[in-house]
């Protein structure tokens, strides 16, 4: 073998070795090159990864959050509703409170109207009022004048006497002036059973008690002007006393006449 073809030989070797050389130089520097990307790419998704967390941990919170809410709505519906009940329990309570106002003013105003017939009715019979013969009461809404009998009637009979006259005029011209009350003239006797003399006028004390309460009725519409609308008569004989007729004191506070004014639209 010639020196020259050692030569070549040599020559082509290097040049084989330095191609390698490159080759690989190049290969390495791709690669580190990926390398960098991949961690690059692996450094983001770490990044990535560490922000999902803080997402979760983020919608944790909000859902929490949400259920503490859903929680909060549930109590102020329930809350709403108790509201609503009240409101509605105040609202009846308030109108029970304006009937109640309503029932106080017109119970004032008839307890005024009943103080005004009574001092009306009570002014022209003073002296009587105060010499026991005649006594004004309120017993509820009703206004009672009550009439000893003797004051009316002579014993047994039914004709008004002068004094009874005397006394209905009285009576009669502040009755006359009344139209928002009835008024029930009663007629009441003792227990002692009619005389027999008086038997063929009066069988019993029913028809006794019921002819007064008729006369006394008659005078006041005939003569003073008392609208017949607003009065009426009864009689009760000795059925309703005010005591027991056990004695004479007894049986003449039950011989009377009652006048009973009542408000006209209790009837």
């Amino acid at each position: 073998m010639q020196l020259r073809d050692i030569i070549i030989g040599v020559l082509a070797c290097l040049l084989i070795l330095l191609g390698i050389y490159h080759l690989m130089n190049m290969e390495t520097e791709d690669y580190q090159l990926i390398v960098q990307n991949q961690a690059k790419e692996i450094e983001e998704l770490t990044e990535q990864v560490a922000q999902m967390g803080e997402f979760k941990t983020t919608i944790t919170t909000l859902e929490e959050t949400l259920r503490t809410k859903d929680q909060n709505i549930t109590e102020l519906n329930q809350q709403i509703r108790q509201l609503e009940k009240t409101k509605q329990e105040l609202s009846l309570q308030q109108k029970e409170k304006q009937a109640l106002e309503e029932q106080l003013k017109a119970l004032q105003k008839e307890i005024d109207r009943r103080e005004q017939i009574q001092k009306a009715l009570s002014e022209p019979l003073q002296e009587e009022i105060k010499s026991g013969e005649i006594e004004i009461k309120q017993i509820a809404e009703n206004t009672i004048i009550r009439l000893e009998d003797s004051i009316l009637f002579d014993s047994g009979k039914a004709d008004l006497t002068e004094a009874g006259v005397k006394i209905l005029n009285k009576v009669g011209r502040t009755l006359s002036t009344i139209e928002d009350q009835h008024i029930e003239v009663q007629g009441h006797t003792d227990s002692r059973p009619i005389s027999l003399r008086r038997q063929g006028v009066y069988p019993t004390n029913w028809e006794l008690s019921v002819d007064r309460s008729a006369k006394v009725v008659r005078y006041l519409v005939e003569k003073i002007g008392v609208n017949p609308f607003y009065i009426s008569a009864a009689g009760f004989g000795p059925y309703r006393p005010l005591v027991e007729n056990s004695t004479p004191a007894n049986m003449q506070k039950n011989r009377r006449v009652d006048f009973i004014l009542r408000p006209l639209e209790n009837q």
